[in-house]
């Protein structure tokens, strides 16, 4: 056995020191030998050979290598190679063995998740474990029969099965590489000089026995840490195994470093706790010349969530970013629109999906000589109209458009993406192939454009390498014909997977607590140091977690324990990582914007508080921080401000109104109180009034001037369910349906007829309902359906109380259904007033005005009290229209429980209050005439389906905020 030496040591011990001290001697005594340094990531290697550099000057012959890739060189260079299979094609061979062992009953413990994603990556996980170990498949079949778990019983069926399918293809699983490995370097492959081996955590089976055949032919240096958790201490024991006769060097804590100086820091939340190291950082970098960015790490317990958000803020401060792992390609831009893209179909083809997929700014338009105008104005038209979903009604859409060439281009472009989404292709290689051409080929789907573009780039081409994947997988596994929905769940599984990884090489390392190990850096930031993140609770949904471990244990199988580290353990991997200063991170406020508690973590070490200070104009880190720091400055008057940046007088104006408005006095012209005469559309002798303007205008003035003055109205989009306006509009609509038929025949709705009513009314009235999802425009038309035997005995209820309310009065016929009637109010000058009466019907001295309501009671002293005026101003109306003795109004509810009211004109009582209207109606016209339209709300609080909800600041700093 050649000379074996196991360095051992905690963090910060000196081992690496150690590794780069043999290395300088090595060079000193052959300038050109070539050792071979193996660790677990590039990073690492490049940290030992910049050590190595500055110890030597030079270190031209030093090769360095993960151990996979080294095996994997060991084994392509073998004479007679065994056939590797690809990782896709060894993921999707599992796959179909599963699915097969499942359906056969020899696995169907997992039946009840077959169909989810889960299943996959559990399976995966535990074959990668078990093919790493080299666990023999008859020995973990009848480990898992004796330890009666039937969780191992199904996965010892799927692991047998699995290396069957490998052997009859003569290939082996990628994961056991270093064994074959092993073997080649028994059978004499050419080794350096000397072996290192610094970094690792963990070793799995087949690297020990990869070391254990590198041991008996070269030197071997392997350092290691059995304190850094449960699975180093096994794994060291199996090196003394393997090596009893090495020599073992224990490195104790006198050699490390000096205890770094510990810092605590506090923000308000993710973005500003990033954006707060960051600038740290870079002032960092501008006082220390020597530093670079690869000398800053920052660790979060989980640093996925971050990853996105500390993207933008990096690219903001102009600092590289490196993130030790890849994130989903459906979190980039363009896998978010692929993905869109892919449900289209599946979804019922919405008007959003649609308008999202081609209004972005991946798509190319050209293909189909639109412009974005003409995507707009289709969009425009689809929600005038309601049309919210199906292929057919946005191509009807698209057909009504004026512009002839946008019609053209909206309906080739909805044709071509149906064709992408729904033509027979075949296989999943068919699939991938079409699917590749049509967004990337001649001419492309995507923008070529955007292909080259650095921030694309990179997505693109993994976009592409899932398409070649499939290809590969296709070809050597074989399918058969497969659905749309099959190729869309396919690339949807993997582009969940953090397959993307966008590095900027000397970046700032952000990586998870975890993957710190071995790593030295100047400064580490530990963040998100606060209760419920750090620390966590630790939780395993392995299918080889500690209790399977433990009964294959006693069942005589023994496998290593989980690599995964308890918190304690976490925080010794990360706090130990820094040689000059040491950053402790946490937040006012977690994830949700709740006041967060500080982690026990943050004061363990008593860190000295930093309070990074406010960017002025001349310390500002990044273009933004210059631009607030000057604004800042604006109230003072002062005039410095960004290059190219001329709206400085806007800004400083716009403060004075936006402290103006957020203030509790009146804002004055800046929230509605206007010149005189500026609106003469609504007050001049052409303007028409209705009730419900009125009602708006003393509801809020502020909103009615937006609505009516201004005509802005909220952007129409699809809703989830009916809201209640929609639901009255439709219940009316029946209504309508049920009695036109008695007013065409000039009858009443009475006892004689109800029974008519009735039957129009069960006929017609299911079309109505089912039909208002399309009509309306909400979603859940099956929920909705579910809804009309309810909607109908409440109709029903209603119709049998109209017509003892008929016979009761001795109505004589239906005059009219949604009759639309006009008259003109005798002020000065006259006011014209217009409406939609629900009913109305004709007796022997008079007419009665029926209103229909279908929400909640509105009490008779609010009509006394002129709060609300509709039926006052219906009575006006009928008395113009038909000069009628007698008139009388009424509300007809849906709700049987409550009580009816009415006003008579007939009654001195009544007739004022209907009189009453008249001064309250020339009001409400002089003050519009005189520009009010401050911010008064009626109602506390305010409905939350306010058009100007987003305009107003009523309710954003005070919940009951009033201007008086």
């Amino acid at each position: 056995m050649a000379q074996v030496t196991l360095l051992v040591g905690g963090p910060g011990a000196g081992k690496t020191e150690e590794m780069v001290s043999r290395l300088v001697a090595g060079y000193q005594d052959a300038a050109f030998w070539k050792p071979l340094l193996l660790a677990p990531t590039v990073r690492h290697g490049d940290q030992l050979r910049r050590r190595l550099v500055a110890k030597c000057g030079v270190a031209m012959g030093l090769n360095v290598d993960s151990l996979s890739q080294f095996s994997q060189t060991l084994v392509s260079d073998r004479k007679n190679p065994p056939r590797v299979a690809d990782s896709a094609v060894a993921e999707e061979l599992l796959v179909r063995v599963t699915r097969r062992a499942v359906e056969r009953g020899a696995a169907s413990y997992f039946k009840p998740i077959l169909a989810s994603r889960g299943l996959h990556r559990l399976t995966k996980a535990a074959v990668f474990n078990l093919v790493s170990e080299g666990i023999d498949a008859g020995d973990f079949r009848a480990a898992a029969r004796r330890g009666g778990m039937p969780a191992l019983q199904a996965l010892a069926a799927i692991y047998s099965a699995y290396l069957d399918a490998l052997n009859r293809r003569g290939w082996i699983h990628p994961a056991a590489q270093p064994f074959e490995a092993a073997r080649a370097v028994t059978e004499g492959a050419r080794l350096p000089p000397i072996v290192l081996v610094d970094g690792f955590q963990l070793f799995r089976g087949g690297e020990l026995a990869l070391l254990q055949a590198i041991g008996e032919a070269a030197p071997l240096l392997i350092s290691m840490d059995p304190q850094a958790g449960d699975r180093a201490d096994y794994d060291f024991r199996r090196l003394r195994r393997i090596f009893p006769q090495a020599k073992l060097v224990e490195l104790e804590d006198k050699k490390a470093v000096p205890s770094p100086i510990v810092f605590g820091g506090e923000s308000g939340d993710q973005e500003a706790q990033l954006r707060d190291v960051a600038r740290l950082i870079k002032q960092k970098l501008l006082e220390a010349p020597e530093l670079r960015p690869s000398d800053f790490a920052i660790a979060f317990r989980q640093f996925a969530p971050h990853l996105s958000l500390a993207r933008q803020i990096f690219a903001e401060y102009q600092l590289p970013l490196d993130p030790s792992s890849g994130e989903p390609m459906q979190s980039q831009p363009l896998g978010a629109w692929l993905r869109r893209l892919l449900r289209l179909g599946m979804n019922g083809w919405r008007l959003a999906d649609v308008n999202a997929v081609l209004s972005s700014g991946f798509i190319n338009l050209n293909r189909w000589n639109l412009t974005g105008e003409d995507v707009r104005a289709f969009a425009r038209q689809a929600r005038h109209e309601n049309r919210w979903r199906g292929r057919s009604t946005l191509l009807s859409v698209a057909a009504a458009l004026e512009n002839m060439r946008a019609q053209a281009g909206m309906t080739r472009a909805l044709e071509d993406l149906r064709s992408l989404l729904e033509d027979p292709a075949g296989s999943l290689e068919d699939w991938a192939r079409r699917w590749d051409d049509s967004l990337f080929g001649d001419d492309p789907i995507v923008d070529p454009r955007h292909l080259n573009r650095p921030d694309v780039e990179g997505g693109v081409k993994l976009v592409r390498e899932m398409f070649d994947e499939l290809v590969r997988v296709q070809q050597a596994l074989g399918g058969a014909e497969a659905s749309f929905d099959a190729f869309a769940t396919w690339l949807e599984a993997r582009m969940e997977s953090p397959s993307l990884l966008v590095r900027e090489i000397g970046g700032v390392f952000l990586a998870p607590m975890r993957a710190l190990g071995g790593l030295r850096f100047h400064s580490v930031f530990v963040a998100g140091l606060i209760e419920g993140e750090f620390p966590a609770p630790r939780s395993s949904t392995a299918l080889l977690n500690e209790k399977a471990l433990d009964a294959l244990t006693a069942a005589g199988l023994q496998l290593p324990p989980e690599p995964g580290l308890s918190e304690d353990e976490l925080w010794d991997s990360a706090h130990t990582r820094a040689d000059n200063a040491l950053y402790l991170w946490k937040t006012r406020l977690d994830s949700r914007g709740r006041t967060a508690s500080g982690s026990y973590y943050f004061d363990l070490l008593n860190p000295k508080p930093v309070n990074p200070p406010q960017p002025s104009p001349e310390t500002a880190s990044s273009l933004r921080e210059l631009a607030i720091a000057c604004a800042a400055q604006w109230r003072r008057g002062d005039r410095l401000r960004p290059h190219g940046f001329d709206a400085w007088p806007v800004v400083r104006a716009s403060v004075r109104v936006e402290q103006r408005r957020r203030s509790y006095f009146n804002a004055g012209r800046y929230e509605g109180l206007l010149d005189s005469g500026l609106v003469p559309k609504l007050t001049g002798p052409a303007a028409v009034w209705s009730a419900s303007r009125m009602e708006s205008y003393r509801t809020c003035a502020f909103q009615f001037f937006a609505r009516y003055g201004l005509g802005i109205d909220e952007l129409e989009e699809e809703l989830t369910a009916a809201d209640a306006a929609i639901r009255g509009s439709v219940i009316h609509e029946a209504l309508e349906q049920a009695l036109t038929p008695l007013g065409e025949k000039g009858l009443a709705l009475d006892s004689d007829t109800l029974h008519d009513a009735l039957q129009t009314l069960r006929l017609e009235g299911p079309k109505i309902w089912n039909e208002a999802p399309a009509k309306w425009g909400f979603g859940a038309p099956a929920t909705w359906s579910f809804d009309w035997p309810d909607a109908l005995e409440r109709l029903e209820l209603l119709l049998a109380k109209e017509a003892h309310f008929s016979r009761e009065f001795g109505v004589a016929r239906i005059r009219g259904v949604e009759t639309p009637m006009e008259a003109e109010l005798p002020l000065n000058p006259p006011m014209k007033i217009t409406a939609y009466i629900d009913r109305l019907d004709e007796g022997p001295d008079g007419l009665v005005v029926v209103d229909y309501k279908t929400g909640r009671e509105i009490s008779k002293k609010r009509v006394l009290d002129a709060d609300r005026l509709q039926l006052q101003l219906y009575a006006l109306l009928a008395v113009g229209d038909s000069d009628a003795k007698r008139v009388v109004t009424r509300y007809a509810w849906l709700d049987p429980r409550i009580k009816d009211w009415r006003l008579d004109s007939s009654d001195e009582e009544d007739n004022a209050v209907i009189r009453n209207v008249l001064p309250v109606a020339d009001a409400v016209r002089q003050s519009v005439a005189g520009g009010d339209f401050r911010v008064n709300p009626q109602t506390q609080p305010c409905p939350t389906y306010c058009a100007s909800r987003h305009v107003c600041r009523v309710n954003e700093f005070s919940r009951w905020k009033r201007w008086q």
